[in-house]
């Protein structure tokens, strides 16, 4: 039991650490409202309407408490939710808001905070899937069982 809270804690912290990081980038592509605001329209889609530059801090935090209690199916399927939300929110986000026009004349200029961003979105993002495939293999049941 202790072994699973420990987990439990760990991705949570995790995840806020990724939520802050990925907050603290964004805000600093998205230049106090004078850059380009993609990137936090996608880390925290889609509850960035409600939240703005909080809700990185807010969503990746959740997701990694709902990863570290995949082991029941109810959190399993949670996950899953979120994670569906995310990616079809930040879809919308950026078929309604997406300022491609802005990103252009800016990835002209000075791409590289933009690169970083969204590097540190994908490695979060691979990691945070081997972490669910890992803790989903580990569930299954075995021909031994």
């Amino acid at each position: 039991m202790a072994a699973y809270r420990k987990r439990v804690i760990i991705l949570t912290a995790a995840g806020l650490l990724y939520g802050a990081a990925l907050a603290f980038f964004g805000l600093g592509v998205a230049n106090g409202g004078d850059g380009v605001l993609i990137p936090l329209y996608i880390f925290g889609a889609p509850l960035f309407i409600p939240l703005f530059f909080l809700a990185p801090v807010v969503l990746w935090p959740a997701v990694g408490f709902l990863l570290g209690r995949a082991g029941a199916e109810v959190y399993k399927k949670a996950f899953l939710a979120v994670m569906a939300a995310h990616y079809l929110g930040a879809a919308a986000y950026l078929l309604a808001w997406g300022d491609w026009e802005y990103l252009s004349k800016w990835w002209g200029r000075s791409p590289s905070p933009f690169i970083i961003a969204f590097g540190l979105y994908v490695a979060g993002q691979v990691a945070i899937w081997i972490t669910f495939a890992g803790r989903a293999a580990a569930l299954q049941p075995t021909a031994d069982a």
